[in-house]
C-alpha cells in the first residue's frame, strides 16, 4: 500500500492529493512520478515576518558587467592541500598541473607518499607523471618524469627534488616550478592537449642536464613496465598498473616521448639494477636516463609527450594530431582559450568579490575535469572485454567514473553545461555494460572497480537523461539497469555490480551480512539507502521511455529504505538476516552498517521520500530541531553525529530545511558551510574531491539551487551568491537575478519565475529544458518566504508501508522469577490515527502479551510492555517476535534469562561471530571480532570445556552472533561457585591492558589484583606472537573477522584466595580495552569430605582349633577400612580357615591411617587337635562374645557405613534428587531439558534457544 495522503479525524493530514503537478510541458516526463505535496501551513514552524529588509530589484540588474575571461580567476592550487578543518580525511587530492576539459592526459607534478599525486605541505617532487584522478586511493600517476641537473646517483628510480612554492605557479593551461638539485637548479613549465603533454626543462648549472623517465613508478600497484630507447631522441614504451583501492583492476598506458634535441648518452634500469647501453628493458621497475649537453646556449630542452591506452603507435598518432610542432606557447594558449570557451557557459558579475570568484571558476574548472577521455584520435579505445573497440565519430569514449560520490549533483552540471559530452558518458557506461556484461559502480581506465558501495551509475544515468543528456542507447541502458538490480553475477575480475542482491530482494533490505561489506566493514544499512534511491532513478528513468511496468516495479522497490529506519531511535539502523535492528557501535571509519558515515550521517539520505522521512522523525518541528543541531557543526567527521559535509552522503542536507518551511535556514547553512569549508587555498575544501563531486556542490550552492532528488530534474532554492549569473545552454539562456547578494543580503524575501510570482522552494526542471528567468529579493534577515510546507520540493511517496516497527534494543535481559520491560515503538506512515496492537510471540506462534497503542498526530507510538519470567526458567536465549497489526511490521527480540550478578549478565560486547555474518561481531569496538569458527578449530566451541594452569573453565555458550564477552567497566559479576583460584581469559585491545581486579572472599573481605592481558593480534608488539609474562596463550588463530591474519586469546596466571578463603565473586577494572570472555577455576572440595585418620583398627582374631571345622578367623569392621584377604576384598566377618591366612587393611577414599599403626596380620592353622588357648595376640576364642559365626557381608554390605560423616551415606537413591524424571543435565551455563523427546515448554511460553539458532 502507498503512504496516504487523505485526510483522517484527529490524525496528522497533509493537505494535498497524490496528483502530479503540471508546467508547460512537464506532463510528458512526469506521468508516473506520484509526488506528495506537503502539510498544511497549521502543520509548519512558526512563520518568520521581517518588514521593510526588501531589497527591491534594480532596473539595471539584468545589465550588471559580466565575467569576460573565467579562466583568470582559475587557480588550480586550490584543494591541493589537506581539509584543515576535518578530522577524519585530510587530503583533498586536487592536483595543480595541466589538462584540458576531461582530458586524457593530465600533466601535474607528484610529491612523495601523496597517494593522488601531489600534497601542498610537501617540498619535493618525485616526478611529472602523465595521469591523475582526483580519488581518496593510490591511483593513476602513470610515467614520472623529472629533469636533474648532474648526477641522479646510484639509484635515479628513487631520486627526488626539492622545491618551494615560492618558485612554483599554476593556472589553467600552465604550471611551472623551480626544482633546487643538488647539482643546481632546473626551470620546468607544463602544457597539455587532450592527449598529449608539452614540458620545457631549463637547466641552470655546471653540471648536464638529465632527464630521467620512471617508467615504473606509477603511483598505483606496478605490475609491468617497459622502455624502449629509439634513435636520439625518442622513448616509447608502457606501464601496467591498478588495484586501484585494492580493488582487481588494471590498465595499460602506452607512451612515446620525443626531445627537441638529440641526448649524448643514456642509461637504463630494471627493478634496482642498471643496464647502462641497454636499449630496452621489461620488468616490474624500469625506467631510463638520458643525458643533455646543456650549456649556457642550450640550457633549454623541449619534449613533448603522446600517450594511448591501446597501443605504442596510438600514442605516436595521439602526439602527431594534437601537438606536430614544438611550439609550447601554443599549446598553453589553445589550451587557455579551451578552458575559457568551457568556463564561460556560466558567468557572473564581475564586480563580486574575488575570492568568490576565484573559488567558483575553479571549482567550475575543476568539476570538468573528469571523467576522462579515452579513446585516442583515430577513434579507437580499449574496453572492458580487452578488445579494440572504435567510438562511433564525432562521439568519445569516457573513463573514471567516481560513481558513488558524483551521481548526486556532478553529473547533473556537466548535463546542463554540456549536454552532448553528458550523453557520450551515458553511452561509455552502456559501452562498459556491452563489452563486461554489468554496469560499472567507480570504473577505472577500462575495469570494473567494486569501490564504495550502492549501485550508483544508473542513478548517474538516469540524472543524465532528466536533465537533458539523451543522445544515448536508452534502450539497452534500461536493459543494463534492469539485469544488475535482480540479477546475481559476476564480471571476469570478480566485480559484482548489487553484491547480494538476492537476499536484498527476498527481505528487502541489505542484512549485515559478508555480500554487503564495504571498505572498512559491513554496511547493509547504508547500502540499502543507496540501492533505494537508484532504484528510484531507474523507475523515472523507465517512466520517461514509457515503460510503465518496470517504473511501477521500482517505484515500489525505491521505498526499501524504511525497512532499515528504526523508529524507536527515529534514525537509519543496520539489521541482522532474522531482523533484528543493530544497536549502534562504532566500527572503526564509519558506524557498523554504515559506510564512511553514522546512522544519523545517513538518516538523511532519503532524497526521494523526505515527507516520509520528516514523519518518522516526528514532524517538521522536531526534524527542525535535529536538523539544527546536527548542522550546528559543519565538518564533523565519520564518527559523529553532525554534518560531515567533506563526504557525499551528507552533500543534500542544507536544502532538507526547504522541506519543513524553514527556508531560510537553508540559506544561512550554506553561507556558513562555505564560509568555513570552501575558501580559496590550498586547504580551501572540506575532503576529497573525489573527481568532481564537492567541486560540483560549490557550484551549485553558490548559484542558488541543488539537485535534491537523482533521477529527477527539479532542483531546490537557496539564496545565491552571486547578483547575476547567466548560464548560456547553447539556444537558451537560464539567467540568475538576486541583486544585492554581493552586499550582505542572503535571506531570500520572495522569487520569480518568468515574471511570475513563485512561492515554492524549488524549481522545475522546465527552467533547464527551455530557459528561464529566475529573480530572487534578498534581505539581510529571515523571512517567512518558504515557510508554508505547500512550498516544499516535490516528494515520491508511492509505495511506502503503512506502518513499521522497532525498539531500542535487539535483546533484552530478564532474571528468573523477575518482571522485565521489553520496549516497542511503531510508526504509521502516511494516514495516520487510531490505534495499533503490538504482541509479543513466542517461538511457537503463541501470544505472550499483547498491548494497544494509540499513536500520535504523527502516526508514532511508544510502550514497554511487560513480561514475566518464571523462577523456573533456565538461563539461556529465547527468540520472540514483536508484531504489530497482525504481523504487518515484525521484528525479531531476543530474551536473555539470566542473574544480573552472572558473568553471562555482564556480557556486553559480541567477540566473536561466524564468517558467514561477522557483523554482528564488535570485540576491539571497530567492528572486528574472533571468528567462530577459528576458536572452534582450536577447541572453544560454545560450552566446550578446557583446562589450564589445573583450573577448569567452560566457554560462553552463546548463540552465535549475541554477547559473549565482558568489555570491562567496573561490573561485579558472581562466580558459579566458589573457588579458591582463578584465572582470567580473554585479551586486551590497542596493545597491553592492565587494572585492578578486585576479588570478593567468603568471609567477607577483599583482596585485589593486577590484571594484564597482551594484545590480541600482537601481544608484546608490531608482528609479534609470544605471550606477555604472567600471560598463557590458550588459542593461536590464523584468521580473524577482520583485516589481519593471527589472533590470540589469554589466560592469566591464576589469582589465589587466602589459605582457608574462597572468591565468591570478581570486580572487574574500568577498562574499555581490556575483553574477558570467562574464567578458569579451581574445584573446591566439600570440607566434610577432608581425609579423616584411623589412629587404631581392631586386630584381626585368629580361632585355631587344630584342623577342626571351628578354624576360624574374623575381621572386624571399621569405617574408612577397606581389608584384603591374600591380596583379594574381603568384607568384615568370621570366616573358616586353614593353612596360613594373611590379611591386610588399605584406607577407604576420604581416609588415611596414622603413622605406626598394625595394618598386617597374619595365622598358620594347625592340622592336629590341640587343646590348648590360642595366644591372645593371634586370635582364639569367641572375638564377638555372642558365639555366633559371621558369614559374608551377611550385616553389612560393601559400601554401607553408620557414619554419617562417611561418603557412603552420599550414596542417596537416584529417586531422591531433584528434577529427577526431567533428564536434567547441567553442564556450566547450558540447562538442557527433556521431556518425553520434546524440548520443556516453559511456563512462561518461551522456548530457549540452542547455540545453533534453533530451538531445543
Amino acid at each position: 500500500m502507498p503512504c496516504r495522503s487523505t485526510s483522517h479525524p484527529n490524525t496528522y493530514s497533509p493537505a494535498f492529493t497524490l496528483a502530479p503537478i503540471h508546467f508547460p510541458t512537464m506532463e510528458r516526463r512526469m506521468s508516473l512520478r506520484i509526488m506528495s505535496r506537503r502539510w498544511m501551513a497549521a502543520c509548519a514552524v512558526a512563520t518568520l515576518g521581517v518588514a521593510g529588509l526588501v531589497t527591491p530589484a534594480p532596473a539595471s540588474a539584468d545589465t550588471l558587467d559580466m565575467v569576460e575571461y573565467p579562466i583568470e580567476y582559475v587557480d588550480p592550487m586550490i584543494g591541493t592541500g589537506e581539509a584543515g578543518n576535518s578530522p577524519a580525511v585530510a587530503e583533498v587530492n586536487n592536483f595543480p598541473g595541466v589538462s584540458a576539459p576531461f582530458g586524457m592526459m593530465q600533466l601535474s607534478p607528484d610529491t612523495p607518499g601523496a597517494y593522488a599525486g601531489y600534497r601542498y605541505s610537501h617540498d619535493r617532487i618525485r616526478g611529472f607523471s602523465l595521469t591523475h584522478m582526483a580519488a581518496g586511493c593510490w591511483a593513476y600517476g602513470d610515467v614520472p618524469i623529472l629533469p636533474v641537473v648532474g648526477d641522479s646517483g646510484d639509484e635515479p628510480w628513487d631520486y627526488t627534488a626539492s622545491f618551494s612554492h615560492d618558485n612554483e605557479s599554476a593556472e589553467a593551461g600552465r604550471y611551472k616550478v623551480q626544482l633546487d638539485g643538488d647539482n643546481g637548479i632546473t626551470q620546468v613549465e607544463l602544457a597539455a592537449t587532450t592527449r598529449a603533454g608539452a614540458l620545457t626543462f631549463d637547466f641552470e648549472g655546471d653540471h648536464h642536464g638529465s632527464v630521467l623517465i620512471k617508467a615504473g613508478d606509477s603511483l598505483a600497484d606496478v605490475q609491468n613496465s617497459q622502455v624502449e630507447i629509439v634513435g636520439n631522441n625518442t622513448v616509447t614504451g608502457s606501464v601496467t598498473a591498478g588495484s586501484f583501492c585494492d580493488n582487481n583492476n588494471q590498465h595499460t598506458l602506452y607512451f612515446t616521448m620525443e626531445f627537441d634535441q638529440d641526448f649524448t648518452s643514456f642509461g637504463t634500469w630494471n627493478d634496482g639494477a642498471k643496464e647502462e647501453l641497454r636499449t630496452e628493458v621489461d620488468g616490474n621497475r624500469t625506467g631510463a636516463s638520458l643525458d643533455f649537453n646543456s650549456d649556457e646556449d642550450n640550457s633549454r630542452v623541449k619534449m613533448k609527450v603522446g600517450m594511448s591506452y591501446v597501443s605504442r603507435e596510438n600514442a605516436q598518432a595521439n602526439l602527431d594530431a594534437e601537438i606536430p610542432q614544438w611550439d609550447f606557447e601554443k599549446v598553453v594558449e589553445d589550451n587557455k582559450a579551451e578552458w575559457n570557451e568551457v568556463l564561460s557557459r556560466v558567468k557572473v558579475s564581475a564586480d563580486s568579490d574575488p575570492d568568490d570568484l576565484r573559488m567558483f571558476y575553479t571549482q567550475l574548472y575543476q568539476a570538468q575535469l573528469h571523467p576522462n577521455t579515452f579513446n585516442d584520435v583515430n577513434g579507437e579505445y580499449i574496453g572492458f572485454d580487452r578488445e579494440i573497440h572504435t567510438v562511433q565519430e564525432g562521439h568519445t569514449q569516457y573513463s573514471n567514473f567516481a560513481g558513488w560520490d558524483t551521481y548526486r549533483s556532478l553529473a547533473a552540471l556537466q548535463t546542463i553545461l554540456n549536454p552532448e559530452v553528458a550523453s557520450d558518458q551515458a553511452q561509455t557506461l552502456v559501452n562498459n555494460a556491452e563489452q563486461g556484461g554489468w554496469l560499472p559502480k567507480w570504473p577505472v581506465a577500462n575495469d570494473y572497480t567494486g569501490q564504495m558501495t550502492g549501485d550508483p551509475i544508473p542513478a548517474l544515468i538516469s540524472s543524465i537523461h532528466a536533465f537533458g543528456g539523451t543522445d544515448f542507447d536508452v534502450d539497452t541502458a534500461l536493459t543494463y539497469m534492469i539485469k544488475g538490480a535482480n540479477e546475481a553475477g559476476s564480471a571476469a575480475n570478480g566485480y559484482e555490480q548489487r553484491p547480494g542482491i538476492e537476499s536484498y530482494l527476498n527481505l528487502k533490505y541489505g542484512p549485515q551480512t559478508e555480500p554487503f561489506r564495504g571498505d572498512h566493514q559491513i554496511v547493509g544499512a547504508s547500502t540499502t539507502l543507496e540501492y533505494s534511491i537508484t532504484d528510484f532513478a531507474i523507475g523515472q528513468f523507465a517512466a520517461r521511455l514509457g515503460d510503465d511496468n518496470t517504473a511501477a516495479n521500482f517505484v515500489q522497490r525505491s521505498q526499501y529504505w524504511q525497512n532499515v529506519f528504526n523508529p524507536a531511535t527515529q534514525r537509519a539502523a543496520a539489521r541482522t538476516e532474522d531482523g533484528a535492528f543493530v544497536i549502534p557501535s562504532d566500527g572503526g571509519f564509519g558506524q557498523v552498517g554504515f559506510d564512511e558515515g553514522t546512522d544519523l550521517q545517513y538518516t538523511w539520505l532519503v532524497p526521494h521520500n523526505v515527507e516520509a522521512l520528516t514523519q518518522i522523525l516526528g514532524g517538521p518541528g522536531a526534524m527542525g530541531e535535529l536538523l539544527d543541531d546536527f548542522t550546528s557543526e559543519h565538518n564533523s567527521g565519520s564518527n559523529s553525529d553532525h554534518l560531515w559535509i567533506g563526504n557525499q552522503p551528507g552533500l543534500g542536507v542544507p536544502w532538507l530545511y526547504n522541506y519543513i518551511g524553514q527556508a531560510y535556514r537553508t540559506s544561512e547553512l550554506i553561507d556558513a558551510v562555505i564560509d568555513s569549508s570552501f575558501q580559496p587555498h590550498p586547504d580551501g575544501k572540506p575532503g576529497n574531491d573525489d573527481l568532481g563531486a564537492m567541486a560540483a556542490w560549490y557550484v551549485w550552492a553558490s548559484s542558488g539551487m541543488y539537485p535534491v532528488t537523482p533521477g529527477e530534474d527539479h532542483v531546490a532554492i537557496n539564496a545565491p551568491r552571486f547578483d547575476r549569473m547567466v548560464f548560456d545552454l547553447g539556444n537558451r539562456e537560464v539567467e540568475i537575478l538576486a541583486p544585492g547578494a554581493q552586499d550582505g543580503n542572503r535571506y531570500v524575501a520572495g522569487v520569480s519565475y518568468n515574471g511570475q510570482e513563485w512561492e515554492n522552494t524549488w524549481l522545475p526542471g522546465d527552467l533547464w529544458h527551455e530557459g528561464g528567468v529566475v529573480e530572487f529579493s534578498l534581505t539581510s534577515a529571515p523571512t517567512d518566504w518558504g515557510s508554508t510546507l505547500e512550498a516544499a520540493p516535490p516528494s515520491f511517496t508511492e509505495g511506502c508501508n503503512d506502518l513499521i516497527i522497532g525498539s531500542i534494543e535487539s535483546d533484552v535481559s530478564i532474571e528468573p522469577g523477575k518482571l522485565g520491560e521489553i520496549p516497542v515503538t511503531i510508526q504509521q506512515l502516511g494516514e495516520t490515527g487510531g490505534t495499533v496492537t503490538v504482541d509479543i510471540i513466542d517461538s511457537d506462534g503463541e501470544v505472550l502479551g499483547s498491548e494497544v497503542l494509540e499513536v500520535d498526530e504523527f502516526g508514532r507510538a511508544t510502550a514497554e510492555i511487560t513480561v514475566s519470567v518464571p523462577q523456573d526458567t533456565a538461563q539461556g536465549y529465547y527468540e520472540l517476535t514483536l508484531s504489530a497489526d497482525g504481523g504487518t511490521a515484525e521484528i525479531p527480540m531476543m530474551l536473555r534469562s539470566v542473574s544480573s550478578d552472572s558473568l553471562y549478565g555482564a556480557y556486553n560486547t559480541v567477540g566473536s561471530a561466524s564468517e558467514s555474518n561477522p557483523s554482528p561481531g564488535n570485540f576491539d569496538g571497530s567492528g572486528n571480532s574472533y571468528s567462530s569458527e577459528a576458536l572452534a578449530e582450536q577447541g572453544l566451541s560454545p560450552d566446550s570445556e578446557g583446562s589450564v594452569h589445573d583450573l577448569e573453565f567452560r566457554w560462553p555458550n552463546v548463540p552465535d552472533g549475541l554477547p559473549n564477552t565482558v568489555t570491562t567497566d567496573g561490573q561485579t559479576v558472581s562466580l558459579d561457585e566458589p573457588a579458591s583460584a582463578l584465572a582470567v581469559l580473554g585479551a586486551a585491545t590497542n596493545g597491553t591492558q592492565t587494572g585492578d581486579l578486585v576479588m570478593h572472599l567468603d568471609d567477607g573481605t577483599e583482596k585485589p589484583v593486577s590484571l594484564e592481558l597482551g594484545d590480541w593480534i600482537f601481544p608484546t608488539g608490531e608482528g609479534s606472537t609470544e605471550a606477555i609474562p604472567d600471560n598463557t596463550t590458550i588459542a593461536q588463530m590464523d584468521r580473524r573477522n577482520g583485516d589481519k591474519d593471527q589472533v590470540f586469546v589469554f589466560a592469566t596466571e591464576p589469582f589465589k584466595a587466602p589459605e582457608g578463603a574462597l572468591i565468591t565473586s570478581v570486580t572487574f577494572p574500568s577498562n574499555g580495552d581490556l575483553h574477558v570472555f570467562t574464567f578458569a577455576t579451581s574445584e573446591v572440595e566439600d570440607p566434610e569430605s577432608e581425609p579423616v585418620e584411623i589412629t587404631e583398627i581392631p586386630d584381626v582374631t585368629f580361632t585355631d582349633e587344630s584342623g577342626t571345622d571351628k578354624d576360624v578367623f574374623t575381621v572386624h569392621d571399621v569405617t574408612g577400612v577397606e581389608f584384603l584377604s591374600d591380596g583379594e576384598p574381603i568384607d568384615p566377618g568370621t570366616y573358616p580357615a586353614e593353612g596360613t591366612v594373611t590379611i591386610t587393611a588399605q584406607p577407604a577414599e576420604g581416609y588415611v591411617f596414622a603413622p605406626g599403626i598394625t595394618t598386617e596380620w597374619g595365622h598358620t592353622f594347625s592340622s592336629e587337635s590341640d587343646s590348648s588357648e590360642s595366644d591372645p595376640g593371634s586370635g582364639g576364642g569367641d572375638e564377638a562374645g555372642d558365639g555366633s559365626v559371621h558369614k559374608p557381608g551377611a550385616e553389612n554390605a560393601p559400601g554401607d557405613s553408620t557414619d554419617p560423616d562417611s561418603d557412603a551415606s552420599n550414596n542417596t537413591d537416584e529417586s531422591d534428587l531433584p528434577f529427577t524424571g526431567l533428564g536434567l543435565t547441567i553442564l556450566g551455563f547450558s540447562l538442557v531439558f527433556l521431556l518425553a523427546g520434546v524440548g520443556l515448554r516453559l511456563a512462561s511460553g518461551f522456548r530457549r534457544r540452542s547455540t545453533a539458532g534453533n530451538d531445543i
